[in-house]
């Protein structure tokens, strides 16, 4: 089985300080923040292997499927080429989804 690199793009990393802060601020809970932002983390490393396996929501301008997966109640967008995993945003899954991704994409 092949391996896949994982990136992510500096608004991924942008979105997971806000989700933390968010549950920090909001919720008073920094345990409850760190641990949603790691279990977040461990959903976007196992994307090296079977990154294929999450459903397709839409197909990209590019032609690339975007795909979702999920931790807790957020959703990571992306989408797979050339053996890399391109991590596009997260969104929170008890949104308006299809609306996020057309602002987002």
């Amino acid at each position: 089985m092949s391996e896949y690199s994982v990136e992510i793009s500096p608004s991924v990393l942008e979105d997971l300080r806000a989700i933390q802060t968010h549950i920090v601020t909001k919720l008073g809970s920094p345990i409850a923040a760190e641990k949603t932002v790691q279990r977040m983390l461990d959903v976007l490393k196992g994307l090296e292997r079977l990154p294929l396996r999450n459903r397709a929501l839409t197909t990209l301008d590019n032609g690339r499927e975007l795909r979702r997966a999920k931790s807790d109640n957020f959703l990571a967008l992306y989408n797979v080429g050339n053996n890399t995993v391109y991590v596009l945003g997260i969104v929170y899954g008890k949104s308006d989804v299809e609306r996020r991704i057309s602002r987002l994409f």
